[in-house]
């Protein structure tokens, strides 16, 4: 699976890939979501049903995942007018493995504010392509265990 592919996968199919990764069974997750019925689960992974916003937080943490990427991903595909309108207000959605990131940035360059220059830029996109075919691979290719969760 390529980046590309998995940027314009819908959200119904990203999230049965991680439910299925998860290795949770079907009650399990509707249990932890407050549903008497695992149909409905079935019905969020086939699409055919919207995952409610309120149950976003209660989703990502029965399958292990980063609540904020689980979060930004649904706002994405139910309400992606309210995205900006979010940021706006609040700032951007920042998951943990982000603030990682930064951390690493800010300690490799000595807390140095370094400008990215076109050619430094090119080679950050071109990182973050590679990390991103990995990411797909491992998150949403079928290996079990979800990784790029809540690290």
């Amino acid at each position: 699976m390529t980046a590309d592919t998995a940027s314009n996968m819908p959200f119904y199919q990203k999230l049965a890939i991680l439910m299925d990764n998860s290795g949770r069974k079907r009650y399990e997750i509707a249990e932890a979501l407050g549903y008497d019925n695992p149909n409905v689960i079935s019905m969020f992974k086939k699409g055919t049903t919207k995952v409610p916003m309120v149950k976003i937080p209660a989703l990502a943490d029965v399958l292990g995942i980063d609540r904020k990427w689980l979060f930004h991903l649904a706002l994405r595909a139910y309400s992606p007018e309210l995205l900006p309108v979010i940021e706006e207000v609040y700032g951007p959605i920042v998951t943990a493995n982000e603030r990682r990131l930064l951390d690493v940035v800010r300690k490799e360059s000595e807390f140095r504010d370094i400008r990215l220059d076109a050619d430094m830029e090119a080679d950050m996109r071109q990182l973050m392509q590679k990390w991103r075919d990995r990411f797909d691979r491992k998150m949403l290719g079928g290996s079990s265990g979800a990784e790029g969760g809540t690290g």
